[in-house]
């Protein structure tokens, strides 16, 4: 139990505690779970990562098959897929893979990103929509795309943020002095 235990625990977001109730339920359980999760295991050594938009797929990406009028840019696959779920946007989505907070300053791989990303661009690109969480790295982040698009002579393309603000329901005491300024000036006619 040890081993499946320590092994659980490696995964983002599952804790030591976590980790010990997976692995209880997973023994109590194991005529019907270890088979399913056998097979699931299989199905998913067929994922590949897109060598384009970083985006997982298993036969071939439909992500870079999309219309790219618009391409949102987001951190991970996992914020990808909360797009498309939660917001059901129709257009692509390029997946840095990079967690900007620490590993900003691999600028390597940072040129590397933004340099694939202009790749992703095409004819009827008209807006690349910046969907990662604020942060001073963010505004860097996009200050550098900007400027490898006019060194690659790329000007037509307008580069935006999602708005950020007051989420629905939230009280404007609990927010830090920056959110509330974007909420600010960022707001709408109602």
């Amino acid at each position: 139990m040890k081993k499946l235990t320590d092994l659980l625990k490696t995964i983002p977001g599952i804790s030591p505690k976590m980790s010990e109730k997976i692995s209880v339920y997973l023994i109590q359980n194991k005529e019907t779970m270890i088979n399913n999760l056998e097979q699931i295991i299989d199905e998913t050594k067929e994922n590949k990562i897109c060598t384009k938009c970083n985006n997982i797929f298993k036969n071939n990406c439909l992500n870079c098959e999309k219309n790219k009028s618009r391409i949102f840019v987001v951190e991970n696959n996992i914020d990808s897929m909360a797009l498309v779920n939660k917001a059901k946007i129709e257009e692509p989505t390029f997946v840095l893979e990079i967690n900007l907070r620490k590993q900003f300053s691999d600028y390597e791989l940072i040129n590397k990103r933004i340099n694939q990303l202009i790749e992703m661009l095409n004819e009827n690109s008209e807006e690349i929509i910046i969907s990662l969480t604020p942060s001073v790295e963010t505004e860097l982040l996009i200050r550098s795309l900007k400027e490898l698009m006019a060194r690659n002579n790329i000007k037509d393309i307008k580069v935006s943020n999602l708005s950020a603000g007051i989420p629905l329901g939230g009280s404007v005491q609990y927010y830090d002095e920056q959110t509330i300024k974007e909420a600010i000036k960022n707001r709408e006619k109602s």
